[in-house]
């Protein structure tokens, strides 16, 4: 949505009745009115809420291209040129670029050229991005740019350019451009700087860009400098702080001053005049700028209001772990403190013992993300944020307890708070630090939590293991992982029984765990998905009377790996008529398949990789009739037993439409597909994106497909009406 926005404002399509109103502000209420009316329909937005996809049913499309005419059109490779009226085009494929001067014979009337956009070539075909890479060459850009001077918005993404010309400070007109994605790129013309109109600038993932020209603070018009992904970038140049109309800059570098004679460097200072900054800003580099703490408060960041997201990051690698390192981080985030509206904030490579006291403060947060803090011994208590959705901690060595010792974890007000991601906190022992005499359970009613993420805890398998109940309250867990719990045996009783609603159960690691099927299926009535990986045993209920009839309902897939004591499946399987996929990997133990798994009547795929005593398929395999993938690596009997219409127990398997038999690609290849449900588990189970260029990619893919299918024909007639069918749609 929002490229789509900086597109109308590039063209002057938006015009503000108020001064005071920003002309993003309006175009986003233009942009809720069309999806009001059902221009849009299917909206899904990103964590912090902005519409990151939606669709556009095709009869309201056709009626958008009726309505723009011969205005804007698609270029296709079998396309005539443009008529004269045609101001604003696309080209569907990079065939077309070589022949732009012949194809547009009236290049000073091109407002829009969209060059790096993917287009679907009819509205049925699927959108592929992978082939969306263009091949624009030095001498296409060149011409491209010094044929079409009236240029409004030029847009060059994925479109491989190693250099962009000289002549681009031509483009007096240029409001907007689109640079990002073309990954060798190194540096920008200093030429670009004199675009005094420009108000876009979208360099994301242009992976290799190492500086902004010195002179970018001449970019006055600038409202929107995009940075995601720019991960090769040393540092920001001076006089940023000219720019007051910037909106957007998602990353902020602060680069090591060497010497004296080193480059100029933009500072935290010059953040301080950007106070309409909206959506994420990522600082990173702070470490660069211990020895000026003082700098920091210049920035201002609280005066920024518009801020939704706040990443702040010192490089862990180059940290200075001493105590006067210590002192100046926790001055250094004392002086960043932001405006109290900020929604998420994210903390990296900090080198202090507490966070400031003004993160009690904002009691406006959704998300906490806590990494890398290695001195870190407290948090402030949680009962402060009343709208905490999302909690991420990871890589605290020193963190013991979360709340204040001594709280009363019962009243903690975390009725909302939906996923919570513990990753290596050797030391954590829990909530709070309980006495003896205390009842508690040791952490808090977590009500809504949705998905519980813990990794290398060392301490917490006796939090587990000790107490009977460790949550208090987790009827609505739909995903639960635990990871590297190595000293962790069992799940007691009591837990799985608090556990209705969980769909997805991931155990991997924990070496000493012996896995229970039976209590698992008859408490767990809602699982869809179980993994295991690398545990000691998996333990099935002997008596097969006693184990019909349990299971959950909508039971679809089971991954083993790395189990060595498994010698059969577990025999609660039996009727489990839902199970549409098996996975087992590396268990040397496995010698035979029951009989029974013929009763598996909806299993569509089967993996046996690296069980070497595996020796035979029973004969059940036959009435596996809705199986359509089945794969057996590294079992050598079986491989050999199994060759296509020789093998002895081919006609077992001969039904089966995708079968893979041995072969040195198979680990590999059937691997990712083994471990692609958990991979896929363990993602939904993350707090908040580690980085925000994410956020930008989910951005991105809608933004390919509104800017490329509907912008192109959702153009001058339909934006300046909108004023007036908004009232005349009220009145």
């Amino acid at each position: 949505m929002e490229v789509l926005i900086q597109l109308w404002i590039a063209q002057g399509f938006l015009h503000s009745t108020y001064g005071n109103r920003h002309l993003e502000d309006i175009g986003r209420e233009y942009f809720m009115d069309l999806l009001w009316r059902s221009f849009f329909q299917d909206v899904q937005r990103d964590i912090v809420g902005e519409i990151g996809k939606c669709k556009m049913h095709d009869l309201i499309h056709d009626l958008a291209q009726l309505v723009a005419g011969e205005e804007c059109t698609i270029l296709y490779p079998d396309r005539e040129k443009v008529v004269g009226r045609t101001r604003h085009v696309a080209f569907h494929s990079s065939n077309s670029l070589p022949d732009i001067p012949a194809l547009l014979p009236k290049p000073n009337k091109m407002r829009t050229l969209l060059l790096g956009i993917p287009i679907l070539p009819r509205l049925d075909d699927e959108l592929n991005l992978n082939n969306a890479v263009l091949e624009l060459n030095k001498s296409v850009s060149n011409t491209l740019i010094s044929s079409f001077k009236c240029l409004r918005a030029l847009n060059l993404s994925q479109s491989s350019i190693q250099k962009v010309p000289n002549s681009i400070g031509k483009l007096e007109h240029l409001r907007f451009l689109d640079l990002s994605r073309n990954k060798d790129i190194k540096l920008l013309p200093a030429s670009i700087t004199k675009l005094q109109n420009l108000q876009t600038l979208r360099l994301d993932y242009c992976l290799k860009l190492k500086e902004l020209p010195e002179e970018t603070r001449n970019l006055i018009s600038l409202r929107h400098l995009g940075l995601d992904g720019c991960n090769s970038l040393t540092h920001m140049p001076p006089g940023l702080i000219k720019l007051t109309a910037l909106q957007t800059l998602s990353l902020y570098i602060l680069g090591k001053k060497k010497s004296s004679l080193s480059k100029p460097m933009g500072g935290l200072g010059d953040l301080d005049g950007l106070d309409e900054l909206r959506g994420d800003l990522w600082i990173k580099g702070l470490e660069h700028s211990r020895s000026s703490a003082s700098e920091a408060k210049a920035a201002n960041l609280e005066r920024k209001r518009h801020l939704q997201w706040l990443i702040l990051e010192w490089d862990r690698e180059s940290s200075d772990e001493s105590d006067k390192a210590i002192a100046n981080d926790e001055q250094l985030l004392q002086n960043l403190r932001p405006h109290l509206n900020l929604n998420l904030l994210s903390i990296f490579g900090y080198a202090g013992v507490t966070l400031s006291s003004w993160v009690s403060s904002l009691s406006n947060l959704t998300a906490i993300q806590i990494a890398n803090c290695k001195w870190l011994q407290h948090i402030p208590p949680l009962d402060r944020f009343p709208f905490l959705e999302r909690l991420y901690l990871k890589n605290l060595s020193e963190l013991k307890y979360i709340g204040n010792d001594g709280s009363d974890v019962s009243s903690s007000p975390l009725k909302i708070l939906r996923t919570l991601t513990l990753i290596n906190l050797p030391k954590l022992s829990g909530w709070r630090k309980t006495r003896e005499t205390d009842h508690l359970p040791l952490f808090p009613s977590f009500p809504s939590l949705y998905h519980l993420f813990i990794s290398n805890c060392s301490m917490m398998y006796l939090t587990i293991s000790s107490s009977s109940s460790p949550f208090s309250d987790l009827s609505k867990l739909k995903h639960l992982y635990l990871e590297e719990l190595e000293e962790l045996e069992y799940l007691p009783l009591e837990w799985l029984q608090n556990l209705t609603s969980l769909e997805a159960l991931g155990i991997w690691d924990c070496r000493k765990m012996r896995v229970s099927i039976s209590p698992l299926f008859q408490h767990l009535t809602s699982l869809e998905n179980l993994s295991i990986l690398r545990c000691k045993e998996l333990i099935s209920n002997e008596n097969e009377d006693g184990a019909h009839g349990l299971g959950p309902t909508r039971f679809g897939h089971l991954s083993i790996v790395g189990v060595p004591n498994l010698v059969s499946l577990p025999r609660e399987l039996r009727d489990v008529t839902t199970l549409q996929g098996i996975q087992i990997m590396d268990c040397p133990s496995l010698v035979s398949l029951p009989e029974w798994i013929g009763d598996l009547t909806s299993l569509k795929e089967l993996g046996v990789v690296n069980c070497p005593n595996l020796m035979s398929l029973p004969e059940g395999m036959c009435r596996l009739t809705s199986l359509r993938r089945l794969t057996i690596a590294e079992c050598p009997c079986l491989e050999e037993r199994c060759e296509q219409g020789t093998g002895e127990d081919w006609p077992k398997i001969a039904h089966v439409p995708n079968f893979r038999n041995g072969g040195d690609g198979n680990r590999k290849e059937w691997g990712a597909s083994l471990i692609h449900q958990t991979l896929k588990m363990q993602e939904q189970s993350k707090v908040i994106k580690t980085l925000p260029q994410t956020l930008s990619t989910i951005r991105f893919l809608f933004m390919k497909w509104v800017v490329g299918i509907m912008w192109i024909f959702l153009q001058s007639v339909w934006i300046r009406q909108i004023h007036f069918f908004k009232e005349t749609w009220y009145n």
